[in-house]
């Protein structure tokens, strides 16, 4: 069976898992791999080991273990920007992508990123309450981000891509910078910066960008778990 057969095949029957996207690195869940200390202490990889941690209580997300805005789905929550969650070294180089279920309430704001501080390595975030790209250049969508979205973003030097809940008719191509990733940020850089309120319910990154199956596979997965229609 092909791949792109065993996608749709996979998604008819709803038994479509991440984890079977080609390339895929790291895979964050809020209901899996979950520790709760002050808030979420760490987040774990399901993929590889690029585990989202953070040790200083009051720098700690919130948990949601049933969340109506998301289908009744968990998600982890900022509810103020000094929270954020942060792995170890974890370099991935351009093209890749990330895909983010979620919100980002705080306008210039991040919800996820590859880099350290400052870097404007590989990030998706807000810009004027618009889903937005950054790897060292803006790439910005025309859809807000300020309530939930399937986020996806493709680094790629000048031919990248960003798209928040339209991505398999539409989006924004163009530059977003040559910055490649060194770790893996929820709402913020590594050190803490430009640290955002939202709320991620899940979190993928791909090497390279996801095929059309692929796609089609992921929308009918973010229908049928977050209620998301993807177009």
């Amino acid at each position: 069976m092909n791949l792109g057969m065993g996608l749709y095949l996979s998604q008819r029957s709803g038994s479509f898992s991440p984890a079977s996207l080609a390339g895929i690195a790291h895979w964050y869940r809020a209901d899996q791999g979950i520790t709760i200390a002050t808030g979420v202490s760490q987040w774990n990889d399901l993929i590889g080991t690029a585990h989202l941690i953070q040790s200083t209580g009051a720098n700690q997300p919130a948990y949601n273990a049933t969340d109506a805005g998301y289908n009744g789905q968990a998600t982890v929550q900022s509810t103020a920007t000094n929270m954020f969650l942060v792995s170890g070294a974890a370099a991935m180089t351009q093209p890749c992508s990330v895909l983010v279920v979620g919100q980002i309430n705080s306008l210039g704001r991040l919800i996820a990123s590859l880099g350290t501080s400052g870097a404007l390595a590989p990030s998706v975030f807000s810009q004027a309450g618009n889903a937005a790209a950054n790897a060292g250049t803006s790439l910005i969508t025309a859809t807000t981000c300020t309530s939930k979205r399937a986020m996806l973003a493709t680094f790629n030097g000048a031919s990248s891509f960003i798209a928040a809940d339209n991505w398999l008719t539409a989006g924004t191509s163009g530059a977003a910078g040559a910055v490649n990733g060194t770790v893996v940020a929820a709402f913020a850089y590594s050190a803490g910066d430009f640290g955002a309120t939202g709320k991620i319910a899940e979190m993928i990154v791909q090497s390279g960008a996801p095929t059309a199956a692929e796609k089609a596979a992921l929308a009918a997965y973010f229908l049928a778990r977050y209620g998301i229609t993807v177009t």
